[in-house]
């Protein structure tokens, strides 16, 4: 950690609050999938896969570089993957799922909104202490277990699960919003403990959402759609931008 320049920690420190944009956008591929082929959802599935793996680089470049192209690149994935979700929206009819793909979708736009507020605060601030090198951890670790979730939900199609699922990203965007603050004042002790707090929280709800529906256990077949996997790799090319950046 003392060989990492300060721009560097800043990048660790902000740029994996960022992250969350990209674990948001997850979140709304769920109300994209109905049934599927057996011959097909392996297709699907892999294709998630190297989209996870391509986010995770694309996220570990922007640890390693705070230049305005990356800041840029990532700002406009936002938005084109809020626009693909909104084409998806209009094809629900089922109101309950319809709702649901609706908040993914304000996840996204809010996000947006959040994540212009924060390349504002970057450049200005000082290098910060251990502790939040050890709360970006954290909240990286969060992340982490946030993705295998929304995959297994992908690939069990739980309408209910999807539910508790954006209801945990609702606390996430708000520690994220609390890690702002705090990393403005790391003096700041209580905020520092009740951040950790919460980010454990998070993670034995999504463990009980794991659990109470089988999500690791559960596969459903996916209806083989040209235009799912046309989507899937849109996405994965613009992860496949941001990571040419580093």
């Amino acid at each position: 950690m003392r060989n990492i320049s300060i721009a560097g920690k800043l990048g660790l420190g902000f740029g994996i609050v960022i992250f969350f944009s990209f674990v948001l956008a997850i979140t709304g591929w769920l109300g994209l999938i109905n049934t599927i082929d057996s011959s097909d959802k392996m297709v699907a599935i892999q294709s998630l896969n190297k989209v996870i793996s391509d986010t995770k680089a694309a996220r570990e470049n922007y640890l390693r570089s705070m230049k305005e192209k990356d800041k840029q690149v990532l700002g406009d994935n936002i938005e084109l993957m809020t626009s693909i979700l909104e084409v998806e929206r209009s094809k629900y009819s089922n109101a309950t799922e319809a709702a649901i793909l609706d908040e993914a979708i304000s996840h996204l736009i809010e996000y947006k909104t959040i994540y212009e507020n924060l390349t504002q605060l970057i450049d200005s601030k000082a290098e910060k202490s251990a502790e939040a090198m050890q709360l970006a951890q954290s909240i990286t670790d969060m992340q982490a277990q946030h993705v295998e979730v929304m995959k297994s939900s992908i690939e069990g199609i739980n309408w209910q699960a999807i539910a508790e699922i954006n209801a945990v990203t609702v606390q996430m965007k708000q520690m994220d919003q609390d890690a702002r603050n705090w990393f403005l004042d790391t003096a700041d002790q209580t905020m520092y403990e009740t951040l950790k707090q919460t980010g454990n929280e998070i993670i034995t709800k999504l463990q009980t959402i794991t659990s109470q529906y089988q999500l690791a256990n559960t596969a459903k077949t996916i209806k083989s759609e040209s235009k799912l996997l046309e989507l899937y790799g849109q996405l994965v090319k613009i992860n496949l931008s941001v990571d040419a950046l580093g």
